[in-house]
């Protein structure tokens, strides 16, 4: 329940982000894409996890690990979003 409710407020934020990245007209192809992807990853993530969880217990928790960290990875690597960040810190040169 609680996990649904973080969902409820976090998924239509993380779709209007992504949503704004793309052009108008591609717009509701960007947000269908967020929207599909989060449900094939609730559907498949169950399977996937239980079916590694017959095989050894600690298995689901070493793959969700390996993808978060190969994900922040990604985040913090990408030349679009590190210019942001770089940008987003300087101070300002109004003082």
């Amino acid at each position: 329940m609680i996990a649904g409710f973080g969902l409820g407020l976090a998924m239509p934020g993380y779709t209007a982000a992504a949503t704004l990245e793309v052009n108008p007209s591609e717009q509701g192809a960007a947000a269908g894409l967020m929207t599909a992807a989060q449900g094939f990853g609730a559907m498949s993530g169950p399977v996937l996890a239980t079916s590694l969880y017959e095989i050894r217990p600690a298995y689901p928790y070493l793959l969700t690990c390996t993808l978060l960290g190969l994900v922040a990875l990604a985040v913090w690597l990408h030349p679009r979003l590190r210019r942001i960040t770089t940008h987003s810190t300087t101070p300002s040169s109004a003082d």
